[in-house]
């Protein structure tokens, strides 16, 4: 009699096989204090972008003003003794628009775009080409010495001279300006100095400029 052997049966394995997992580890604080440097530097990066680009702004707006002013003032030079014009009595007059204008009378003070003052004062003496009484000043101060360069080129075009200085309060002109503070010669048509622009528009402490235009009218 043939006796068929029996199959071998292993038991079951009793419990479940654990892979064991790679552990999780917290952030170190270097790499908290790198991601916040980061973090930081962007936020600089784009603070200095908007201070860039409200700056412009602010240029445009300004040389928007300008011809403007210009403009209303050569259209009161019918009985108009230029020689005693001043910033009050342009304010008077209604040559600068009125959203610039604070106060009244003799106080009235007229702001720029960039937080500074905008004066306008008769010549009472002949500079360059500008007879007595036929043009004026145009004052522009506290403009960021990153702007000086481009408000006077925005200025050239309707100008007849261009000086750059620190006077904060412009008064009539009885005299040519000083020599080195002259960007554009009143007694030339050469244009913009670049070498003397590029010079009184970065001085060595001030982080602002005055911009003066000689307007022929």
């Amino acid at each position: 009699m043939n006796v068929t052997p029996s199959a071998s049966v292993s038991a079951p394995r009793i419990g479940r096989s654990f892979q064991r997992r790679p552990r999780q580890r917290g952030a170190t604080l270097l790499e908290l204090m790198i991601g916040l440097a980061v973090i930081i530097f962007i936020m600089v990066v784009v603070l200095i972008g908007m201070r860039s680009l409200n700056d412009q702004l602010d240029r445009s707006a300004l040389l928007r003003y300008a011809p403007q002013i210009k403009m209303n003032i050569a259209g009161m030079r019918e009985g108009l003794d230029l020689k005693q014009l001043t910033t009050p009595n342009a304010v008077a007059l209604g040559a600068f628009p009125a959203e610039i204008v604070v106060g009244t009378g003799v106080d009235a003070i007229v702001k720029n775009p960039f937080g500074g003052k905008i004066f306008a004062n008769g010549t009472t003496a002949t500079i360059g080409r500008v007879d007595v009484g036929q043009g004026f000043a145009l004052s522009f101060t506290e403009i960021p010495t990153s702007q000086c360069a481009g408000v006077v080129r925005g200025l050239a075009p309707m100008a007849q001279g261009i000086w750059v200085d620190d006077v904060a309060t412009p008064a009539s002109l009885a005299a040519a300006p000083a020599n080195d503070a002259v960007v554009m010669d009143p007694a030339s048509t050469i244009g913009i100095e670049l070498v003397k622009l590029a010079k009184v528009c970065s001085p060595n402490d001030a982080k602002t400029v005055s911009v003066h235009a000689l307007m022929k009218i």
